[in-house]
């Protein structure tokens, strides 16, 4: 397989939503800072290369839970910092964790889930923390009735001309093809739905082209809940205390739930 189909070859051109933004790494650091580089030990849900950049910065004793160890060496390759994290290779939903983690940090790590394991991962990550640990997790929201018109949306990005074409779009392209049960298949909204667009002259071969190297990638299907949701289910597992939006125009798609242990 090309490398370019896989998620970690392309990590490079794709900014965010997809990554996690400047102002969502700069809130994450903050909690980053007060652990202790002594006994701190931290997980992160993946092995986002951002986070693990953070936590080598700060010299934290850090477990990348992931059931894929070739995104977990390769993704390396994206770091800025030399990376002594260590892969824990498990299924999110099967890890047994008891009170071990001062920090626990996840990348729309519960959109790789379906809808239905997000209470049962809940319940591991509490479990999972110490009594004084968080939990930080970045989220993708489904808002119904965002995007309901496609030339609504290439309009509004051609007021962002000078935006990546994945930075402008893939936030209403999700919403505009999420389904009504929170559903979003990258592969199909791509091979399907945005060629259709492209091939009707509505997308630029350029715009196409982004989507399908990157979106082409997600051989999965994803969750966006609404914010209601997100918060029935991590409240009821968690304490909620703080919802952190970053300061990019789509943020109020994007939030990172700050938790603690209940």
């Amino acid at each position: 397989m090309e490398e370019r189909w896989n998620l970690h070859g392309v990590w490079h051109l794709v900014p965010p939503p997809a990554r996690p933004a400047p102002s969502d790494l700069a809130f994450i650091e903050k909690y980053v800072k007060r652990l202790d580089r002594t006994s701190s030990k931290a997980l992160i849900l993946g092995c986002t290369p951002e986070y693990r950049d953070l936590l080598m910065k700060y010299r934290i004793k850090t477990l990348c839970a992931d059931y894929h160890p070739e995104s977990f060496h390769r993704f390396r390759k994206h770091m800025k910092q030399e990376d002594s994290s260590i892969l824990f290779e498990t299924d999110w939903r099967e890890m047994e964790f008891d009170g071990e983690f001062d920090l626990i940090l996840g990348d729309l790590a519960f959109n790789m889930l379906n809808f239905r394991d997000w209470n049962n991962v809940s319940g591991r990550m509490n479990r999972a923390l110490k009594p004084e640990g968080n939990a930080l997790q970045r989220i993708w929201l489904r808002i119904p009735g965002k995007y309901p018109d496609f030339n609504e949306i290439v309009r509004e990005h051609k007021t962002r001309k000078k935006m990546h074409p994945f930075y402008s779009l893939c936030y209403p392209f999700s919403q505009h093809y999420v389904k009504s049960d929170g559903s979003f298949d990258c592969m199909t909204v791509t091979k399907v739905h945005l060629k259709s667009r492209y091939e009707e002259g509505l997308l630029t071969k350029k715009e196409f082209d982004f989507f399908n190297d990157f979106w082409g990638v997600f051989n999965t299907v994803m969750s966006f809940p609404t914010k209601e949701q997100a918060d029935e289910i991590f409240s009821s597992h968690l304490k909620i205390d703080k919802i952190f939006y970053c300061k990019d125009w789509f943020k109020l798609g994007f939030p990172t739930y700050v938790m603690s242990k209940k």
